[in-house]
C-alpha cells in the first residue's frame, strides 16, 4: 500500500519502508533496532552491510532474526536493482513488489535445496541484491563542486613558484592532485576509470588559466586532436616543472630571487608589521631552496637575515644581544662559539618582532584615542541644523571659526536663507542677494584714530 502523501526526504523515505512496506510498528524489533543504531535515513540504511544488521539488537540480548535481516537485505537488493534509482524509487516499493522480487529473485548457480535449508557452495552468487558495478569517472563528476575559476591564472615567469603552489593545494582540494605527480599510475580498472575524468578537468584548467607565452607553446604540445598525447595533463604539467624549474629558466629565476633577498632592507621608516617583513623574507629563502640544486647553509641564512635587519635599531640591537649571548655563554662554558640553527634563530626573530608590532599597535591606539579628545574639546558638539556663522552665530560654525553643528541656524543675519532654497537660486539671484546684505550691514569695526577705518575683518 503506497502512501497517499509522504515527505520526499531520506527520512520519509525510511519511514514509508517501515510503515508501508515492511508494517513495523512501534514497538517491532526492526524498528527499535534502527533507533538504538542511529539508523535516521534510507542513506543510513543503505549503509548498513550484512554483519552490520547481524550486530543489531535491541536492549542487552534481543537481536533481529534471520528472517528480518533477510527480509532487510532483500529491501536494499531491490534498490539496487532499479535502474538508475533516485529518492523517488523509495516511495515505488509496496508490500506486495518486495514480496514477488523475493519471489523471483533465482537461485545462485551450484545451490541446492533440502527440506530444512538451503546450501550455497562456496562461489560468488548471481544476487540480484549484489550492486551494479560502479561508474567511477561518473562519481569523480558528481563528486567535490570543481570550477575553472578557483584556480589562479599564469601570465608571468616570476609567478611560477606562487602560481604552482596554488595549483597543487587547489588540486588536492578538488580531489586531482595524482594528475600532477609525474609518478602516479593507476592499478585497477576503477582507479583508471577516475584518473581518466580527473585528467580531463586538469587539462581544461591548465588550457584556461595558462597565459605566460612560452607555457602556452607547451600547452599547444598536447592539444592536437588525435594525438595519443591529446589531453595528458599529467604529463602536460611535467613538461612545465621542466621547463621552469631546470635550465636556464631555473637559473634566471634563482638568480632574480638571491637579488631580491639581498635587496629586502627592514628600516625604521618601515610602516607594516616587522612580522610581515620576516615572513615575505622567509618566503623568498623557500622559493630559492626550490630552485637550487642544493640548499642553502643556515649560516649563509643567519648571515642574509642579520644584513636585511641592521638598517632598524631595535631589530638590530636585538640581533646584538643574541650574538653577545651566545658568545658569552660559549666562554663560560669553555667551548668555541655556535649559532643557533636556523629555524630556532628565524622564530626568535619573528617572536621579538612580535613584540615590537604589539607596541605599536598599543602606541597607535592611545595616539587615536588622545587624538579624538583634542578634537571634541576645540570643536562645539554636534546637534540638529549646521550653518555657518560669525561670532555669535548661534551654536553653528561660530567661534573662531571652529567646525561643529549646533541646535541655531547658523546664522545671525535676517535674511537668511535654508540651504535647500539657496542650492535652488541661480547665480545671478546668489549673487543679488549677497550684495544686498553687504550693503544693509553695517561695519562692526570702530573707526581708528585719524578717522580711518579699518577694513572688515574675514
Amino acid at each position: 500500500m503506497a502512501p497517499a502523501t509522504r515527505s520526499r526526504t531520506p527520512e520519509g523515505a525510511l519511514a514509508h519502508i517501515l510503515t508501508n512496506v515492511l508494517t513495523a510498528g512501534q514497538d517491532s524489533t526492526i524498528r527499535q533496532a534502527f533507533t538504538a543504531a542511529g539508523t535516521n535515513t534510507v542513506i543510513d540504511f543503505m549503509e548498513l552491510s550484512k554483519a552490520d544488521l547481524t550486530e543489531l539488537q535491541v536492549g542487552a540480548n534481543t537481536r533481529l532474526t534471520i528472517t528480518e535481516r533477510n527480509v532487510l537485505l532483500a529491501v536494499q537488493g531491490w534498490y539496487r536493482s532499479q535502474p538508475s534509482p533516485t529518492l523517488d524509487t523509495w516511495f515505488e516499493l509496496t508490500t506486495d513488489t518486495l514480496q514477488a522480487y523475493r519471489q523471483n529473485a533465482p537461485l545462485a548457480p551450484n545451490t541446492t535445496t533440502t527440506a530444512d535449508q538451503t546450501v550455497v557452495s562456496p562461489v560468488t552468487p548471481l544476487n540480484p541484491m549484489i550492486a551494479p558495478p560502479l561508474d567511477y569517472g561518473e562519481l569523480f563528476l558528481k563528486g567535490t563542486k570543481r570550477s575553472i575559476t578557483d584556480y589562479k591564472v599564469f601570465k608571468d615567469t616570476k609567478q611560477w613558484t606562487i602560481w604552482s603552489r596554488n595549483l597543487l593545494a587547489t588540486a588536492a582540494a578538488h580531489g586531482i592532485s595524482d594528475v600532477f605527480n609525474p609518478e602516479y599510475k593507476p592499478s585497477t580498472d576503477a582507479e583508471t576509470a577516475m584518473f581518466k575524468a580527473a585528467k580531463i578537468f586538469a587539462f581544461s584548467v591548465l588550457t584556461a588559466q595558462i597565459q605566460e607565452p612560452s607555457a602556452q607553446t607547451i600547452v599547444r604540445k598536447y592539444s592536437i586532436a588525435g594525438t595519443d598525447e591529446y589531453g595528458d595533463a599529467q604529463a602536460l604539467y611535467k613538461d612545465l616543472v621542466a621547463k621552469f624549474e631546470n635550465g636556464i629558466a631555473a637559473s634566471l629565476q634563482t638568480s632574480q630571487i638571491e637579488s631580491a633577498i639581498m635587496a629586502m632592507k627592514l628600516t625604521n621608516n618601515y610602516n607594516k608589521d616587522i612580522t610581515s617583513f620576516l615572513t615575505a623574507w622567509n618566503h623568498k629563502i623557500l622559493d630559492l631552496d626550490k630552485y637550487r640544486t642544493e640548499p642553502t647553509t643556515d649560516t649563509w641564512k643567519c648571515e642574509r637575515l642579520n644584513s636585511c635587519l641592521m638598517t632598524h635599531n631595535r631589530m638590530n640591537a636585538h640581533v646584538m644581544t643574541l650574538r653577545t649571548q651566545g658568545e658569552t655563554l660559549a666562554s663560560q662554558l669553555g667551548k668555541p662559539f655556535q649559532a643557533m640553527p636556523f629555524d630556532q634563530y628565524y622564530q626568535s626573530m619573528y617572536n621579538y618582532a612580535m613584540t615590537i608590532d604589539q607596541q605599536t599597535h598599543e602606541r597607535q591606539r592611545h595616539q587615536r584615542e588622545a587624538n579624538v579628545q583634542t578634537q571634541s574639546r576645540t570643536n562645539p558638539g554636534r546637534g540638529q541644523g549646521r550653518g555657518r556663522g560669525n561670532e555669535r552665530g548661534g551654536g553653528g560654525r561660530g567661534s573662531q571659526r571652529g567646525r561643529g553643528r549646533g541646535n541655531g541656524s547658523g546664522s545671525n543675519y535676517s535674511d537668511y536663507i535654508p540651504p535647500d532654497k539657496w542650492n535652488k537660486m541661480t547665480p545671478e539671484q546668489k549673487r543679488a542677494h549677497l550684495e544686498k546684505r553687504n550693503k544693509n550691514t553695517p561695519d562692526p569695526t570702530p573707526p581708528t584714530v585719524g578717522g580711518s577705518s579699518r577694513k572688515r575683518q574675514k
